[in-house]
């Protein structure tokens, strides 16, 4: 989650709108396409998976305030964040072990604060150590940029933000198709250019959830966060993700 104590002015560009409902469009569009050529996703055995996701999660404070702070600008601690995500996912399994690699951008709506609207792009590695279809436990390292957006900056140039997060992941199947989920992480954020690092933090979190395996590959998570830094936050909502699995 993007970090910002400033707002600028109430409204971006118009130009800097329609940039991003372009691609967001183009992404949506693009990841369509990758879904429906079934035949182009697997090299030599090997899964190369399109995925589309969308998620709509509460935070309950966005710019990791204290209680009674008085920002100008910042008219609400909490925040709600819908996000519409595409990308790739490249997997090797090995017995019960599987190696994986992903790309993805996320295009990030507010529903307070449009100013922060943008686009991310991100790389991930995992691993994941399966019992049975639906048990696992995974261990995951990301690294993502948000580079779009942030039209009403005040600040002169345009700031980029980068995130890194490492967790630690289990699902453990309780009722057929529905699993209960456990995380813990640690993640960090970079700004720039210098006049933003005021703005860089590093927390770590705990997350508690349920899955919903409502077709192979294709799910609905539900999902609480709680962060642990000097002013802590949560989190809560739900999840959707397409992936695809080529048989």
């Amino acid at each position: 989650m993007r970090r910002r104590t400033d707002r600028g002015p109430a409204a971006s560009s118009r130009a800097a709108s329609l940039g991003r409902d372009g691609a967001a469009r183009r992404l949506a569009a693009a990841v369509a396409l990758a879904l429906s050529c079934g035949g182009a996703h697997a090299i030599g055995g090997d899964d190369l998976r399109a995925r589309l996701g969308y998620s709509l999660l509460f935070d309950s404070n966005l710019f990791r305030l204290p209680e009674n702070a008085i920002v100008p600008g910042v008219t609400s601690r909490s925040e709600m964040v819908r996000a519409l995500s595409g990308g790739f996912d490249f997997d090797r399994s090995w017995s019960a072990q599987q190696f994986r690699a992903s790309v993805g951008l996320r295009d990030n709506r507010y529903a307070e604060y449009p100013g922060l609207d943008g686009l991310d792009y991100s790389v991930a590695l995992g691993w994941t150590l399966f019992n049975g279809d639906r048990n696992s436990l995974a261990v995951d390292a990301s690294r993502s940029r948000a580079t779009l957006g942030f039209a009403d900056v005040r600040i002169p140039g345009r700031p980029v933000v980068d995130t890194s997060s490492f967790a630690v992941r289990g699902a453990l199947e309780i009722v057929p198709r529905w699993s209960a989920l456990a995380a813990a992480g640690v993640t960090s954020t970079e700004n720039a250019p210098a006049s933003r690092t005021v703005l860089d933090y590093r927390l770590t979190f705990a997350e508690a959830g349920a899955r919903h395996d409502w077709m192979t590959g294709s799910t609905f998570d539900f999902v609480w966060r709680r962060s642990f830094a000097e002013f802590p936050n949560s989190v809560a909502g739900l999840a959707f993700d397409n992936g695809y699995d080529q048989d």
